[in-house]
């Protein structure tokens, strides 16, 4: 499960303004506010992905349906993962309103982005494996990073003559950024699982996918 989402400056009793994190993303790409993916939520606290730099300790107001604003403190970050924690547990009713959300934003997303092998979520993957922020691979390419959020979103796709730089900054081939092909006679999902397999592994062993290799014994 993944939300869009994005974060917006309120004023604060603090120095600094207060952050605002908003589920609402239509336009997001478009506007001011720093760019958000919430990769995981549940009742005690999320787990968000973004390039903007938040403290441990620092808090946060997440605007959640059912619920409206709910505060949360930053709790550990990696890179441009952060761990927060709610100040208070969520109710059921409003854990399963944010999830309806996640499954109706997953269903509304343009075909190319869950279809035609999931390249937004692989193009995720081979960048953290790389160790890539969105703003570094996006700078390597010449774009915006906003783009880059796009493809990762599955709201566009890069031109065909833009995967070859791609592949290069990832460290792949531009065969690991097309279309997964079915493995013959057993399924399009065996083939999907597969490759899922081997871009986890990368993941977590710090090398490129096109290094792992998968023998099935059948």
């Amino acid at each position: 499960m993944a939300i869009d989402a994005h974060f917006e400056e309120t004023p604060g009793a603090a120095r600094a303004p207060r952050r605002r994190l908003l589920l609402e993303t239509t336009g997001a790409a478009g506007s001011t506010g720093a760019l958000v993916r919430v990769l995981n939520i549940s009742e005690t606290g999320a787990l968000l992905q973004t390039d903007t730099i938040l403290a441990p300790g620092e808090t946060i107001d997440v605007d959640l349906p059912e619920a409206g604003s709910v505060g949360a403190h930053v709790v550990w970050s990696v890179d441009d993962l952060f761990g927060c924690a709610f100040a208070q547990s969520l109710p059921p009713h409003v854990l399963s309103a944010v999830r309806l959300r996640a499954r109706a934003e997953s269903v509304g997303l343009p075909a190319g982005s869950q279809t035609e092998g999931g390249f937004a979520e692989r193009l995720y993957r081979l960048r953290k494996a790389r160790g890539l922020t969105q703003a570094q691979l996006a700078a390597a390419l010449g774009v915006s990073k906003p783009t880059v959020w796009a493809w990762e979103q599955g709201r566009a796709k890069p031109v065909a003559e833009r995967l070859e730089g791609l592949a290069a900054a990832l460290g792949v081939t531009t065969a690991d950024l097309r279309p997964r092909r079915s493995i013959s006679g057993i399924g399009s999902g065996v083939g999907e699982a597969v490759a899922k397999a081997r871009e986890d592994i990368a993941l977590a062993l710090g090398i490129s996918p096109e290094r792992v290799r998968v023998m099935i014994d059948l």
